[in-house]
């Protein structure tokens, strides 16, 4: 079974700065807020979430929590970004990143 490729989204310098500063901590914590992913049960140092609207095997994701951690690498967090379908525009509107001079347009 090949698995279908989700969309590449472009991130901003300044994005992409600042999402690498987030903690696990931090993104986990954005993830128990994101109505559509729900936290499923967890062993010691794993917090496993599941999306039940999303098509199998993009509806699970797992991230290995140790306290401060951050990705360290852009690529890393780039694909965790694109399986959590987060967008730029989604991380403005939720004021997790700022940029200077922009500011989302809320839909009519």
């Amino acid at each position: 079974m090949q698995i279908p490729q989700l969309p590449k989204k472009k991130w901003s310098r300044e994005a992409r700065t600042q999402l690498l500063k987030l903690t696990k901590g931090e993104i986990i914590g954005l993830l128990d807020n994101d109505e559509n992913w729900e936290r499923a049960d967890n062993s010691q140092g794993t917090i496993p979430f599941r999306n039940p609207n999303m098509p199998s095997p993009h509806n699970y994701l797992t991230i290995h929590y140790h306290p401060k951690e951050t990705f360290r690498h852009w690529s890393l967090l780039e694909k965790f970004l694109q399986q959590i379908c987060w967008t730029e525009d989604s991380l403005l509107d939720s004021k997790v990143i700022k940029i200077k001079g922009r500011k989302r347009k809320k839909p009519r």
